[in-house]
């Protein structure tokens, strides 16, 4: 959940940052601070981040804490958690089962993922 409000997302262990796409940070009224980073992804050209929305209430079963996104105009997901959601977390990620495992808090948790 981020912000109170149920989420689907992509857990992408090798992302950088945390992204947020701008009409999700728009509909959860996040306040934006500018930045000047850049992404590239994959078979896209260079693009300006929007803002970065920091200390975001986030939470996944009995996991809690605050992170921060890169507001980006993306088209495939709403939110991606990468290195500093899996590491905060201390995410175990196992493919064969489309699960994941928090480690972080005071006691493990498995996600289901969806296909």
């Amino acid at each position: 959940m981020i912000d109170d409000i149920m989420t689907r997302v992509l857990v992408d262990s090798r992302a950088t940052h945390n992204f947020l796409y701008e009409r999700k940070a728009s509909s959860l009224q996040l306040k934006l601070t500018q930045t000047s980073n850049k992404i590239k992804a994959i078979n896209f050209e260079a693009q300006s981040s929007i803002g970065l929305a920091r200390q975001v209430k986030t939470w996944m079963g009995v996991w809690e804490d605050k992170l921060n996104f890169l507001v980006l105009q993306m088209d495939d997901f709403d939110i991606i958690l990468g290195a500093d959601f899996t590491i905060k977390a201390k995410i175990g990620i196992f493919l064969h089962y489309n699960d994941l495992i928090i480690c972080g808090g005071d006691q493990s948790y498995f996600v289901q993922g969806a296909m």
